[in-house]
């Protein structure tokens, strides 16, 4: 479906709900800290993942609310849409600044010599209080959905988001 902006729209019949959602965004922030916590030439791939993941979360609660989100990867728009709606809180002020650098970090994905991001672990914080704040602004209904198990597994194999993820054992022949 295409919406009034010409943005693809996402529904539940694209075979996308909102606790599948909110369970890769929980997992693609603890990657991106586990990143920022590995080395210094992991902090662009930190800082992607870490824009994804706060996507998603906001994509989440839009699907909840909504039944639907817009093809859309600003974080800063994204949350406008559900604070024009009163689906989440004004942003505190400490928080506001890391909505703009996130939104910096989607460029992340290709390096620009030109627009070079700046980025270190002193990023990780101000992301997780943000997460942590957003995750506080989850419907009840979310958040009964996110405690039911949805996902099976075992040291080899996690089913998620109805997909198999499973750890080879290696060969070592």
């Amino acid at each position: 479906m295409v919406g009034k902006k010409g943005l693809r729209i996402y529904t539940n019949a694209d075979g996308i709900n909102a606790a599948d959602i909110m369970h890769c965004a929980i997992d693609h922030l603890s990657a991106s800290e586990c990143l920022f916590e590995s080395s210094p030439s992991h902090y662009d791939s930190a800082g992607y993942i870490a824009h994804i993941g706060i996507e998603m979360v906001l994509k989440s609660i839009l699907m909840y609310r909504d039944g639907a989100f817009p093809a859309l990867h600003s974080i800063r728009q994204l949350y406008d849409a559900l604070l024009d709606k009163s689906y989440v809180s004004e942003l505190p002020n400490e928080l506001r600044q890391i909505v703009a650098t996130l939104d910096d970090y989607e460029s992340l994905r290709y390096p620009n010599l030109h627009n070079p991001i700046e980025i270190g672990t002193d990023d990780l914080l101000p992301i997780k209080k943000l997460a942590n704040f957003l995750l506080g602004q989850l419907p009840e209904g979310l958040v009964s959905e996110l405690e039911r198990p949805s996902s099976q597994s075992n040291n080899e194999l996690i089913v998620k988001a109805g997909r198999m993820l499973v750890r080879k054992k290696h060969d070592p022949a």
